[in-house]
This record gives structure tokens, C-alpha cells and sequence, in this order.
């Protein structure tokens, strides 16, 4: 439960970002979000960051608009151009990512169990969870003008 509350955290510092790409390779799912607010505080020229969940043991997309609806592809959830709305830990342990999509559907909420979660900038340089929450409180707390 620690680390998914960690993955939590990580997902919620994103948070404005989407989903730019998904796939799921050897178990891990890896991640391409693009939350360019974050990533320009590291370069100037960022606009990425990508995450490796590790140890997926399953991920859907349940549809706000069709309840009874659950999308287990990761192509296809995909295809909805999720962005990162809130993220929340269930007391199942499931992640629960609310998102607003572009295509097919207005939105919906994606749910996964993972292990752990890697996040990399976008020199692949592999960031701690501490550093992106210090980029994130930086953003949204810091005097902007």
C-alpha cells in the first residue's frame, strides 16, 4: 500500500498532464505524459516526463458516460486521450486516475494495481518522487508573476 500511495503521489504532481503514451511491456506499464508546465521548470525546451508502473497487475477504463462499461485494453484507453484530472488511492488498493478525454468519450476514470513506479525526465534522467513534488509545489504555489 506504501507504494501505491507513492504512485499516487507521483500521478498527482502531473496532474493537468495527459497521456500522451501508453504500452505495456514485460509487465510494466510505461507512460509518456506530457505536462509541459512541470517539465520546462528542469529545460526550458522539456515538455515530457515518463513513468514506468511496475508490476501492473491490472489496469481499466470505466467510462463516465457508460457505467457498466470497462475498457481493459491499454490501446484502447489510449485512443481516449486521457488527461490527468485527480488521482486517489481505493481502499481495494487500486489507483483511481480521473481524466478528461478528447476522443470517443468526455471522460472517465482509470483504474490500476501496480507495484512501483519509476519517473524519468526527458533525457531519461530518473527524477525521485521528491524532486517532482518539489517541481510540482514549485509551480503551483510559487508567485507566477
Amino acid at each position: 500500500m506504501q507504494n501505491a500511495r507513492k504512485i499516487v503521489d507521483v500521478l498527482s504532481a502531473l496532474q493537468e498532464g495527459w497521456i500522451e503514451e501508453m504500452r505495456m511491456e514485460h509487465g510494466d506499464l510505461n507512460i509518456k505524459v506530457d505536462c509541459s508546465h512541470l517539465a520546462q521548470l528542469i529545460a526550458p525546451t522539456y515538455q515530457f516526463f515518463y513513468l514506468v508502473l511496475k508490476k501492473v497487475e491490472d489496469i481499466y477504463f470505466e467510462p463516465w458516460d457508460e457505467e457498466e462499461t470497462k475498457i481493459n485494453s491499454v490501446k484502447d484507453i489510449l485512443i481516449f486521450k486521457p488527461d490527468i484530472i485527480n488521482v486517489e488511492l481505493e481502499d481495494s488498493g487500486y489507483i483511481k486516475l480521473y481524466s478528461n478525454c478528447t476522443n470517443v468519450y468526455s471522460g472517465g476514470n482509470i483504474f490500476m494495481l501496480a507495484q512501483d513506479v519509476l519517473i524519468f525526465d526527458e533525457d531519461f534522467i530518473e527524477l525521485s518522487p521528491e524532486r517532482l513534488s518539489e517541481l510540482s509545489e514549485k509551480y503551483w504555489y510559487s508567485d507566477k508573476t
